[in-house]
This record gives structure tokens, sequence and C-alpha cells, in this order.
């Protein structure tokens, strides 16, 4: 059975790597690539005998296997570019789908100006151990990496004694380097002529020599040398070199147990029917589907037009009844995949409940064949009726990826995302059951980049001919029908009854636009995805770690590659919850090396984030989908690339897509950190809820905290950002109440859980009691609604600067200090928070700061840039409680302002004392007119 996909990066034995090697460029002739592969032989020969040299004798490369496959691009630990571009490496790359090592035909030789073999083994360093390099760094506390001539491993000049990671493949002598350093010889760098120090990258990131990272990286079980190490490579052995050529195998495993019935077999079967649309010429199919038994419903076999159409009767045949037997039914995919000889195996699998018929989905007797065959799985969870754990454990195994379908109306989206990603192409456009009505027209527009193939346009529905597609090239040529009999030249149409699909080889660069139009009597609904083929384009999306115990944050993981590692792209995420619900923010990912949220390395084309927006109850355990979208408008190549070898691409990463999900387990009402949130969002006064409303009375702001329901809980400390204008902050006072009816009056607005006064809030609100008491306690299950009113304001005594008399705002009128009672006149303020990080979560007070000083400490700079300005007023006395002053003049015009509210800390006392915790969900934010 061939290697294919098995992995999402080389696989390391004792003593070796076996490395899949991808091919991104074309040749003349299909025939020429066994003399391709064969030319770049010697280069991975000579890159083997370096490592083994660097690594001590202790890891060679065992097999290379070559290919051509864009089915295999995403699983393969080298790409070879075209052009003369520098090579470059994602960090840490091993085993995960998307990251690899990119050479160019620059470095094809293993002698002369520029040395192949030193490029490999200089970006293996990063791939396989996660070092980072010494030939470049930051100097004094700037955190951007730049070339400086002091930055150096040891020894600054010399054949053998300077380090691997300090050199480049085309910078002789140190092309010709074979050692890494060690704890005897690593220097961290020097200092310059203004005394700042230089910090080689590997210094400044782990603080540690190339050896120790290394050992600690695990990778091939290293063990350090004792002295300063010395060029041998007695005992090496010669490489085994492979191809793989052949095309993709898949096979279709289906869910038609009773619990699949209505909708969920209809939206399975219209997803299906479209992934098979999209396999591409060559490839070989299979179906089977299950129950308490299994059905080979369609032997494997080329995915050509007949083959399609007896597919698509087999899906249509398909009726839900019965148990759910997942082991034997992939038992049976593994052995139809066995009949065939594919570059890449791949596995689809759905169901929408656990197994409980004949042996386990992950039993050694079904997975064990699965991972010796190569046999990726993908796995899809339909529902949150049964915990999919084994569905993560099973794709993991194999190198393949979990998703979760929270509901049917998903699946034709998610099944068209995975098979066109089989195939090598990336998703740049997606509309999942959009409605379309009666003689209307949808225009979608997809972006192609100059480096495309193949441009491949799929529109999807149970309408039929009702509805149809309309493809149109940059500058309204060509434009392609896809029910016409002749579509012309370089383009092939597929359509069947619930399909329409266009391919178009050799797209122009540029906007395209899809146009979907219904003729349909009423409305209806569609699905469209379009795909881009392009041999040095890759997105990839991964949870790093796909089964999360509540609370842990989820970590999500996106790699992009335009032959060259790929920063300055804007990666963000919608987020589904279990049961359906979209999370209210979107999740943002970030390449800027801050590992609190969630980025490992800046710039290195590796976006993360965490997710931990959960809702402090039990339903949070389940399966959570981030719908990951790219933008690469503006984007660059990652990092500098080597030094002497070439200067990096221009990235070209047009808008794309991509879905990964992860499951979580373990939830329950017991309170933990992370579990209050703001739940019910509005401003209110008097009882009046503000939708954009003209007011005169004092604002209200107000909020729910939900305790877990298991243990009671003491309130602490409540921390609210605050932003104003021109002092503004110094004659406002907030003040904390419960509202337990809930109609948007304090319950005792003479007595307020708290007051921050006049003076007391310049850089911030923290309420805190000063005796250390509880601010609030929270019995089981308690989720009090809370109000912060602003009011109460210690005027001058003198008039405050007056407006322009067209100006929009107040006149502010002198008149004596005010008593403290109900809020009174209106103060127009905007109070806003920057967003809550993990590293505030776990912010307390210094040792003996007092809590005036506390309740003043000026916000990070982090929080700063969220801060909105804010403007300040006075209205007319709101009537009884209103206190003393003098009355003042109305608005000349109408001013704007906007309340926000979201806690940045809380800390427990009671059963969690000194515990800090988390506040998620959404902020609140209203915005009205005075």
């Amino acid at each position: 059975m061939p290697r294919g996909a098995a992995l999402g990066g080389g696989e390391v034995q004792v003593g070796t790597i076996d490395l899949l090697v991808y091919f991104a460029y074309a040749v003349p002739v299909e025939d020429d690539w066994p003399a391709e592969f064969a030319a770049w032989e010697p280069v991975f020969e000579a890159f083997s005998v370096r490592l083994f040299d660097a690594t001590q004798r202790q890891l060679q490369l065992g097999t290379v296997t070559f290919t051509d496959r864009d089915e295999l691009k995403a699983s393969a630990d080298v790409w070879i570019t075209a052009g003369d571009a520098a090579s470059g490496s994602h960090l840490n790359g091993l085993g995960v789908p998307g990251r690899h090592i990119t050479i160019s035909q620059v470095h094809r030789g293993t002698s002369g100006a520029v040395l192949g073999q030193f490029a490999l083994v200089h970006e293996s360093g990063h791939y396989l151990f996660g070092l980072y390099d010494e030939h470049r760094g930051q100097i004094g506390t700037d955190p951007t990496t730049v070339a400086h001539p002091l930055h150096f491993c040891f020894e600054p000049s010399g054949v053998g004694s300077g380090s691997i990671m300090d050199g480049g493949s085309g910078l002789a002598p140190s092309n010709l380097r074979t050692e890494f350093c060690t704890d005897l010889e690593h220097n961290a760098g020097l200092a310059d002529a203004l005394g700042s120090p230089v910090l080689t990258a590997q210094a400044a990131q782990l603080g540690t020599s190339c050896w120790a990272r290394m050992v600690s990286s695990g990778v091939g079980a290293l063990v350090a040398p004792l002295e300063t190490p010395t060029s041998d490579v007695a005992g090496h052995q010669p490489v085994a070199f492979a191809s793989e050529v052949g095309e993709l195998a898949v096979v279709l495993v289906l869910d038609r147990s009773g619990s699949m019935g209505g909708e969920a077999l209809a939206q399975t079967k219209l997803g299906a029917k479209l992934a098979v649309g999209l396999l591409p010429k060559g490839a070989d199919l299979g179906l089977v589907s299950f129950n308490g038994s299994v059905t080979i419903d369609l032997g494997i076999g080329p995915a050509d037009a007949t083959h399609k159409g007896a597919a698509i009767a087999a899906i249509d045949g398909l009726a839900a009844g019965g148990n759910t037997a997942i082991g034997s039914a992939l038992t049976q995919a593994s052995g139809e995949l066995g009949l065939v000889n594919g570059c890449a195996e791949l596995v689809v699998l759905l169901t929408d409940g656990a197994n409980n018929a004949g042996p386990p989905r992950i039993s050694s007797t079904v997975l064990d064949p699965l991972v010796a065959a190569g046999t990726t799985v993908v796995t899809i969870a339909l529902g949150s009726d049964f915990n999919p754990g084994d569905l993560v454990v099973l794709a993991q195994a194999t190198g393949g990826r979990f998703i979760a379908a929270q509901s049917p109306d998903q699946l034709p989206g998610i099944f068209t995302e995975i098979f066109g990603q089989a195939s090598g192409a990336v998703v740049v456009a997606a509309s999942n059951r959009e409605p379309i009505s009666a003689g209307a027209t949808e225009v979608v527009p997809i972006e192609v980049g100059a480096g495309a193939t193949a441009l491949r346009v799929s529109l999807g529905s149970d309408a039929g001919a009702s509805l149809g597609l309309t493809l149109v090239g940059p500058g309204g040529s060509p434009t392609i029908d896809a029910l016409a009999p002749s579509p012309g030249p370089g383009v092939e149409l597929f359509v069947t009854a619930v399909q329409q699909l266009v391919t178009v080889d050799g797209p122009a660069p540029g906007t395209w636009t899809a146009r979907v139009h219904s003729v349909a009597a009423g409305t209806e609904v569609f699905d469209l995805s379009g795909f881009v083929c392009a041999p040095d384009l890759s997105v990839g999306a991964t949870s790093a770690a796909e089964q999360v115990t509540w609370p842990a944050a989820i970590p999500i993981k996106a790699s992009l590659a335009s032959g060259f590692p790929v920063a300055g792209a804007k990666v963000t995420a919608r987020v589904l919850r279990p049961d359906g619900s979209l999370v209210p923010q979107t999740l943002v990912l970030r390449d800027d090396g801050v590992t609190s949220l969630g980025d490992d390395v800046a710039g290195d084309g590796i976006y993360g984030a965490l997710f931990q927006g959960y809702q402090g109850l039990e339903s949070d355990s389940g399966s959570y989908t981030f719908e990951l979208e790219v933008d690469g408008s503006g984007a660059i190549a990652a990092g500098a690339g080597e030094a002497g070898g070439g200067v990096p691409p221009v990235v070209d990463l047009p808008r794309a897509r991509a879905t990964v999900s992860a499951n979580v387990q373990g939830a329950t009402s017991t309170f933990l950190p992370g579990n209050l949130e703001l739940v019910d969002v509005g401003v209110v006064v008097d009882g009046q809820v503000l939708e954009g409303s003209p007011i005169h009375q004092t604002p209200v702001i107000g909020f729910e905290l939900v305790a877990g329901g298991d243990e009671p809980v003491d309130l602490g400390a409540l921390d609210l950002g605050l932003a104003s204008d021109g002092g503004l902050a110094a004659l406002v006072e907030f003040a904390l109440h419960l509202d337990t009816d809930r109609d948007g009056q304090p319950d005792n607005p003479a007595k307020p859980l708290l007051v921050v006064g006049a003076g007391e809030a310049a850089d911030g609100l923290r309420f805190e009691r000063a005796d250390g008491a509880a601010i609030l306690q929270l019995g089981s299950g308690q989720a009090p609604w809370l109000l912060v009113t602003v009011g109460e304001i210690d005027l001058p005594t003198a008039d405050l600067a007056m407006p322009d008399a067209g100006a929009a705002g107040f006149l502010i009128g002198a008149g004596p200090p005010r008593q403290p009672s109900v809020p009174t006149p209106l103060v127009a303020l905007v109070v806003a928070v920057g967003a809550l990080t993990l590293a505030w979560q776990g912010r307390r007070p210094a040792a003996g700061e007092g809590a005036a000083r506390r309740g003043r400490r000026a916000a990070p700079a982090a929080f700063a840039a969220a801060l909105l300005g804010a403007s300040a007023a006075i209205a007319a006395s709101c009537g009884s409680g209103g206190g003393g002053g003098v009355a003042t003049q109305p608005p000349k015009a109408a001013t704007s302002f906007t309340i926000s509210l979201e806690p940045q800390g809380v800390e427990a006392t009671g059963a969690l004392v000194g515990q800090a915790l988390a506040v998620g969900g959404a902020p609140i934010s209203v915005t009205s007119d005075l």
C-alpha cells in the first residue's frame, strides 16, 4: 500500500526520518517526471549525509518519496518550487498538515555557489526541531528580527566552526558548516557600538543552544554531545528513493441508521452527491453505507461520468433505519482502498451517533490497518446528541481532520470543502444554504491569483434546473453558462439534477463573478463553492488540541503558503457552539508571537488563537466549529528567507476559507474560573431600554453575571475600563446597584452596593470594599442583574468652557456641589473596555497596595487602544432625587454617546479565595443620541 497522505509530515523511525517531497511546478511532458525526480536525488542524498553529520550520526533520511500530485501537497514535508527564491520553513512543522520546508531551483546543486544540502539541513532545524536563526535576531529591546554582522552563534568566520543556523546555502564559507551549536559554544550575541545587545533569534526566543532545543523537541530521541561536535559521517546508509504518481482514491462512508432520518439524511445525500461531482479526473471512488450492518453500495473504481452517475444513484437509494456499526464500515472501506494503488487514500466518514454494533470504531482491529496502509480518515460528526471523542481520535491517528456539523444544513458546504481540498485546491468562495427568491440573481465574487492552473465553481441545490449558474471572467470575459451545450475551449461542465459544476483551465487572474439566477416559482436555497487549483498555494487549518477538557482553551492554528510561508494576512473565524448558535465575537488568529493569545512565533506564516468563550454551563460540552476566512491582500513572504539563497517570492494569496472543529468535554455547572459571562445586553434608563432614541435622563447600563450552579461564590472585585475627555472622570460618580426585578431601577437607590466617587476613576473603575469583604454573595445557580449608574457631579465654581454657538453639546453652568443621591442629570461619557486576555486573568494587586491605589491604576497599554473618547454634558434635573444645583441649558444639537461595558478582572473570595475569574461573552455597547 502506498505511503501517500498517511501523515501531515515526515515519519520518524529509530535513526531515520522518511520525507514526502512535493514538486510545486510542472514539467513540459508528464513522462518527464522520472528524470526530474532523479535529478534531485543527489541533493537529498547530500542532505541526508549533512543531517547525519550534524546530529552526531543519530539521524539520517530513510525513504524520500517524490510526487507531483496536488492531492499530497498538504502532507508534504518539502516543497520544491519554480524560480530561484530563497529557502524557508514553517517552524515545528513535522506531522502538521500544511507545514513544510520550501526550496527552489537555485538549490538544485550540491556544489558551486549555492549548496542545496545546506539549505535543507538549515531549514530542517526549523521544521524538525523548532530552532531559530542565528544569522538574524533583534537589537536591544526592539522585537523586530533584522540581520546584523554581530549575529552569530560562535566563531563568526571559519569553515566548520560556526552553527548551521548561522549561515545560508549561498554564503561561503558558512555553507560548509556541519554542526549545530551546543551549550559549550553557544553565543547569545554581542553588543553593538552603542552598547545595545545584538541577540540572535535563537537566543531571544528560546534562550538555549541548538542542541538543547533539539533534545527537548523529542524528535529522533537525540542525545546531546558532551564536547564540541566534529564532522563524522561514518556509518551513513544510502537513502531509498520512491515516487508517487498515482491518483486520489476516496471511499465515502455514510451513516444510514434510524436517527439519520428526515433532514439529516436529505442533506447528507445532497452533500455527498456534490462531493462526487468534485472528484478530479482519474480519481477512484467507492461508497459504503451502514446501520447495524454494512453495505458496499458502489465498489471502488475510476470516477468517470458513468461511475459518478452510479454513485449518485446509490446515494439516492439510501434509507434510514437500524443501529450504528461504524467500526465494521471502516473495515470495509479499508478493504476497498486495498484494491487500488492511489497516491492518496482518503476515507470520509459521516455519522450522527455512537458506535453500538460491531467492533468499536477505534479498536486495534479497525484502526491499525488504516494507519498501516497510510489511509487518511476525515470524520464528520452530525448533531450534538453524542460524544464524538472517538471520531476525534480516529482523525488524529490517521492524519485526518475532525469536523462537526451542528445542523444538517452545514453538510453540503462541509462535503464540498473536504473534496475540493482533497484534490489540492483551495476554497476561495463559499455561500451555503443561501436563499434566493423567484426571478432574483445573487452575485458571488471569486478572487483568482496569477499562479492558478484551474478554477472550479460548484452550484448545488435540490431545486435543480430552477436555478442557473453563469461564470464571468475579469473584465466581463469570458461568460460561461453552466447549462450551455458548448461551453468553449478550456472549459468543462458537469451537470446533474442537483449540481452545476464549471471548471476553467488556466483562468485569467483577477476577480471572477459567479451569478446564480432563479426561475423558480418561490424561494429556493443554494450552496455555491469556488476552488482555485495552484501548485504552490496551500491553506491549512487545524486545532492543536481537537479534544479539550473544559474549561481549557481551544487552540486554533492556520498555516498559509504561497510557495513560501505567508505572513501579513488577515485570518478570522466564525465560531459555532455545540447547539449551533453563533458566538457573537469574531475570533482573530494572530501571527505576532504573543503566546498568551495563541501564536508561537511572529511572522512565520502560522496564525494562532485561543478560544475560551464558554458560557459556564453544562452545554459547553460538545463540538465547536471554526469557519476560517483568510484575506491575503497585503500578505508578504514570511521572514527574509535564508541568507544568501535568493529572494523571497512575491505572494499571491487570494481570499480563502477553511473549516476545523474541536470537541470539548467535561463541562459542569460547578463554578470555575472563566465561568462568569455577560449574558443580557441593554442600557436602560428609568426602565426603558435605549435603542437610539433621545434621552434626557441619567444613563444606566445593566448586565447579568452568571455563576455556576453547584458552588456559591463571593464576588470580591469588579474592574471596568474607563475613558474620559478633559478630566471628566474627576467630576463623575459611578455606583453599582442590584436590580432584582430587572426594571432598570436600582432596588435601593439610596444604598448602592459600592460607589466609586468623583476623582477616583481617572484611570479605571474598580469596585472593591475597603475592608476586603465581598461585594456580593452569589448563591448556587444565582444570576444577579446589576446596574452601573453614572451621575453626581462635583461642579467647579466657575463656568466650564462654552462651546461655539453652532456646536453640538451642552452649556454647563456653575452651581454648588450636590449631595449623593439617586442618579441625576446626565453626563455624556464613554465607559469602554479593551478585550479580556488570559494575561488579565492572572492580574493581582501587588502586596501592600491599597484599595484606593488599586482603583486608580492605569490600564495596560494593550487595552488603551481599545478605549474610546468621551464627550460630556449635563441636562436639566430629572426631578425628585436630583439634588440641588443650577438647571442647565438643553443641548443645541444632538450629541451622540456610547456606553460600553466588559468586566476586565473579577476576583473571588470565599470558596475560591485568591482566584482570578475571567469574564467572557460580548461587551455591552449601546449608542444613543442626547
